[in-house]
């Protein structure tokens, strides 16, 4: 675990989200998949939008969970996979308060708003950004 390594991570991880998003969009939407020009349209949008977005929640959220993570010695896979959901919730729910959407809706996840407002995508996304993230800063062999 370097300060290089760190950095890299930090660089690298955030540009998981979209690639969740753009997934995500795919299979729910099975029927845009089939033409091309829509499908790589949709993955610029989601860079467009997701990767400030993934950047910001990273260095405002994921550097004190980092610091964290390293100073009580957690490196398990699964502590970092639930860390970056709990980001990717939090950072949801902050979404949907600007979008005026009643919390008890965001937090139920048997609400159509928690698939379609994106809480789940948000939580599965952080959760890959994580995990990017762990894999950068402990790469095997090392």
């Amino acid at each position: 675990m370097t300060k290089r390594r760190i950095v890299a991570a930090f660089l690298v991880a955030p540009l998981g989200a979209p690639v969740v998003f753009w997934l995500t969009n795919i299979v729910t939407n099975p029927s845009d998949s089939r033409d091309l020009s829509l499908v790589v349209g949709q993955f610029i949008v989601a860079c467009l939008y997701v990767v400030p977005l993934a950047y910001l929640s990273a260095f405002l959220l994921g550097i004190p969970t980092w610091m964290i993570f390293r100073h009580y010695r957690i490196y398990s896979l699964s502590a970092f996979a639930v860390g970056g959901a709990l980001i990717g919730l939090f950072v949801a729910l902050i979404l949907g308060a600007l979008a005026r959407t009643p919390i008890t809706t965001l937090l139920n996840p048997f609400s159509a708003a928690w698939v379609r407002g994106g809480v789940l995508v948000c939580v599965l996304a952080a959760s890959a950004s994580a995990l990017v993230f762990r894999s950068i800063v402990f790469r095997a062999g090392s």
